[in-house]
């Protein structure tokens, strides 16, 4: 249920965006519907996020919750036939990939950083990680 609801949130986040808050489409959803085709960058060894598969498709919680955003697409866009591209991305290129329209979307475990804010937008939070270090009490 809290999946959905995300999904749901995250979809609506997109469309809000991608739309302009206006009827007609704009943007990534007006190249999706031209082009009948929604290109999804990953990274093919970001584990459990997202990686390549032992069968060599993409696999991992960021990929199925992309899955089902292209479910949502196909449906909003009424695109039956619509296909699902999958690009693999690096860590290098994968912000200015969707920067630059060579993908649609990207399925990963990026950061959303000031400034990769300034190039795209992030749906919500999927994950949160925070980082500790221990060291021996005394050890100065």
């Amino acid at each position: 249920m809290q999946r959905r609801a995300m999904i749901a949130l995250a979809m609506t986040t997109i469309l809000w965006t991608a739309t302009g808050h206006a009827q007609t489409l704009t943007g990534t959803l007006k190249k999706v519907a031209d082009s009948g085709t929604l290109t999804i960058g990953f990274r093919e060894n970001a584990l459990p996020f997202s990686y390549t598969g032992s069968d060599g498709k993409p696999a991992g919680y960021s990929i199925d919750l992309c899955q089902e955003i292209a479910v949502a697409v196909q449906q909003e866009l009424k695109l039956p036939n619509m296909a699902v591209r999958w690009v693999p991305v690096t860590p290098e290129n994968r912000v200015d990939a969707v920067a630059n329209g060579t993908v649609d979307i990207e399925c990963g475990s990026t950061t959303a950083s000031l400034s990769r804010q300034e190039k795209v937008d992030f749906t919500l939070m999927t994950f949160v990680d925070g980082a500790s270090l221990l060291i021996a009490e005394g050890s100065g």
